[in-house]
């Protein structure tokens, strides 16, 4: 008996962070099959950063999102304002703006607007030649009720805390040593605090995608994020599988303008 139990403790596989954080964002239930597959959902957007004068940096980012078989469910814009503290250590502040349609842009008369304000900070910790960015970001959502005839619009208030952890792993390089192609990995939470509905847990966003760099400051990244998702009126747990594509630029203000 000892000796068979030996042997199962040397043949035992050895668990590691990421295998545990992987374990940790599967579905529940994911044995017995009890949580199927929920929506199909992708995600178009476009990212820039861009620097002004001296620390101060310009922000914007705007995208559109799609649900299932819905022509445009939702659209936003979000620009914003950066300051490098340091060579690690940038801080932010943006304004967004929201728009959803439940049942595609058909259905205009049930869009539910969304204004948002947003404070983060981004800090590079890179591991030995390795890339890590943690983001911690504050969002303050004033979420507006479906548009109701003769009936005036409620606004709510919700907060919002969200922490990230990105990596992104090279997996070509060019004669600089600069990443042509590379492996994007990140995990999010989101947990909401005040008009909360049924639960403080908002998601997790556990992501890994493919990018490619066809300039020193751009990059254009596709991939997919498991989204394990409470909805605020309560019910069964979501699980959705999302495209996500984005486009990033990260030129200079002048450049970007054709002043250089």
């Amino acid at each position: 008996m000892k000796k068979a139990i030996g042997l199962f403790r040397r043949r035992s596989p050895r668990w590691t962070l990421p295998s545990a954080l992987l374990l940790a964002c599967l579905p529940a239930g994911a044995q017995n099959f009890a949580q199927p597959f929920d929506k199909q959902i992708q995600w178009f957007a476009y990212s820039g950063d861009h620097a002004v004068a001296g620390k101060w940096g310009l922000h914007f980012d705007g995208g559109w999102r799609q649900v299932s078989s819905a022509d445009w469910t939702q659209w936003l814009v979000r620009p914003g304002v950066n300051y490098q503290w340091s060579r690690r250590v940038q801080l932010s502040a943006a304004y967004s703006y929201f728009n959803t349609h439940p049942a595609g842009l058909a259905w205009d008369e049930r869009s539910m607007p969304e204004h948002r304000l947003q404070e983060q900070i981004l800090i590079q910790t890179p591991v030995r030649k390795i890339a890590v960015r943690h983001r911690v970001r504050v969002d303050q959502r004033f979420l507006g009720s479906g548009f109701v005839e003769n009936t005036k619009r409620t606004w709510n208030l919700q907060h919002r805390l969200r922490y990230m952890i990105r990596t992104e792993l090279p997996l070509r390089k060019g004669a600089s040593e600069r990443p042509l192609v590379y492996a994007g990995l990140h995990d999010e939470i989101l947990l909401r605090f005040g008009y909360s509905g049924a639960s403080n847990f908002d998601q997790n966003r556990l992501y890994g995608g493919i990018g490619v760099r066809p300039a020193k400051a751009a990059s254009i990244e596709a991939g997919v994020f498991h989204q394990r998702f409470q909805p605020m009126a309560g019910g069964r747990m979501e699980n959705n599988y999302v495209f996500l594509l984005t486009v990033s630029n990260q030129l200079s203000l002048s450049r970007l303008l054709g002043r250089e």
